[in-house]
């Protein structure tokens, strides 16, 4: 149901697999502005992935509710899927969505339960979930699935939890070293790859490049780039 992660060696690479029904129809467009993926959601286009030409990487990705983060009507509250389509849009900044988190109660979107990872080009990993709390990482990697971040035995054996993907990419990246770079990363992505939902794109980008690399319907065999 989707993996990301980053990593930071000499150079900071992000990547993420987008997991959907594979009757949803999904597209990757870009500009010199941003390189993003979307698909139709209950009759809207919303982009739940993708990197700016600052390097600002957002993804969001399903997860087992909390009722603390449940959808509010309140203008007191911040949605989940407009916070992440915002920082990839660049409307609002790394720091600006701090201090967005520290004013509002972060909530779902209607009908859907998601956590969200938001990296920017030094690799620092701000990690959102709605009901549980938020979180920079700087660690030398952080890899993010279906089940809570903040709640993980809780949650790991959920259905399409995705926690042997975890596991996966956990064991791959603990043995990567300072020189892993865009091709590894869809290698790891590649490893990761899902069947239940299959994985219909698979990004990477490279900070040190200012590159987006992705593969589409698991086929790395063809491999589109975008250079910023």
């Amino acid at each position: 149901m989707c993996t990301s992660f980053v990593y930071k060696g000499n150079d900071v690479i992000v990547g993420f697999n987008f997991d959907s029904d594979p009757k949803t129809e999904i597209k990757v467009k870009s500009n010199d502005q941003v390189v993003y993926g979307v698909f139709n959601f209950h009759g809207r286009w919303t982009a739940p992935f993708g990197v700016n030409k600052d390097g600002g990487f957002a993804c969001e990705l399903m997860c087992p509710a909390s009722a603390k983060g449940e959808t509010l009507s309140s203008l007191n509250t911040q949605r989940i899927d407009l916070l992440n389509e915002d920082y990839l849009y660049s409307k609002v900044s790394f720091e600006q969505v701090q201090q967005i988190l520290a004013a509002r109660p972060l909530v779902n979107a209607p009908g859907i339960s998601l956590h969200a990872m938001l990296v920017n080009r030094f690799g620092q990993a701000l990690i959102l979930e709605p009901g549980r709390g938020n979180k920079i990482r700087e660690e030398r990697y952080t890899i993010l699935a279906n089940f809570s971040f903040f709640e993980p035995m809780a949650t790991k054996d959920a259905p399409y939890s995705g926690y042997n993907r975890y596991l996966t990419a956990s064991s791959l990246l603990q043995q990567a070293g300072d020189n892993f770079n865009a091709q590894d990363g869809l290698a790891v992505l590649k490893q990761c790859l899902n069947s239940d939902f299959p994985t219909r794109v698979s990004m990477v980008y490279s900070a040190h490049e200012n590159k987006v690399y992705w593969a589409l319907e698991g086929n790395f065999d063809k491999i589109y780039t975008h250079q910023f």
